[in-house]
């Protein structure tokens, strides 16, 4: 009689957990290492491929796109990521559309492709934006710090349809459920401006200048606090 030996596969071979942890890991090295941010990617889109239930996996990769999209070297290269981003989102929600990542990162990559286009083409896909991102907040309002209240508030004052009560309610929301994330008071900080309410704006700039960056955020936040300073009182003779 012969014993037939079969060999075990790595335990990690079809785990998609444990690449979603390895991209977690990776991720955390994207504000010093752009080609960390690839093989997040890369390790995502495995456990994508080894889930019965993706959506996790594609929220990150949109996730991740948005990210190199907003660093990235010029304009056909930045398309190309919101692009990727937009799929992918895309992808998660026909995961699984009681998740609110798929929602929200399909609205914010389709702003950011549109937000500069001419106005008839950004009104064309302003419904359907927001009603994405109503179906994010409904999900989970504190997704991606508040992301969809965000998002609604500096639509509403940045479209060519302005509603500055509306941009106030959503970005009031967004900073009081994640007061020390910079997007969140950098968006606040825009609009005060808008609103020529400068002091307030000024506050806020230094509320962004004087947070540290959570591990992993130190890229976006050194983005903001420079964006932040241009609310500050000129310091030119």
């Amino acid at each position: 009689m012969v014993a037939v030996c079969v060999s075990a596969a790595p335990v990690h071979a079809q785990n998609p957990a444990t690449f979603l942890e390895a991209g977690d890991t990776l991720y955390l090295k994207r504000s010093d290492n752009p080609v960390a941010v690839r093989q997040a990617v890369e390790r995502w889109t495995e456990a994508a491929e080894a889930s019965d239930a993706p959506a996790e996996a594609f929220e990150r990769i949109a996730r991740a796109r948005m990210f190199q999209a907003r660093f990235a070297d010029d304009e056909k290269q930045r398309a190309g990521y919101l692009a990727s981003a937009e799929e992918a989102a895309e992808k998660a929600l026909k995961a699984d559309s009681k998740r609110a990542g798929g929602h929200y990162w399909s609205a914010a990559a389709r702003w950011e492709s549109i937000k500069r286009k001419p106005a008839m083409k950004v009104m064309q896909s302003l419904e359907d934006l927001r009603g994405r991102l109503e179906a994010a907040k409904k999900i989970d309002p504190s997704y991606e710090f508040a992301g969809p209240d965000r998002l609604l508030g500096v639509i509403a004052f940045q479209s060519p349809v302005i509603s500055y009560p509306a941009a106030d309610e959503h970005l009031a929301a967004a900073v009081k459920l994640a007061p020390t994330y910079s997007p969140n008071l950098l968006a606040r900080a825009r609009l005060e401006a808008k609103l020529e309410r400068a002091a307030k704006a000024e506050e806020l700039a230094r509320r962004i200048l004087a947070l540290t960056a959570a591990p992993g955020f130190e890229k976006e936040l050194s983005a903001d606090q420079n964006s932040a300073k241009e609310f500050l009182p000129s310091t030119k003779p």
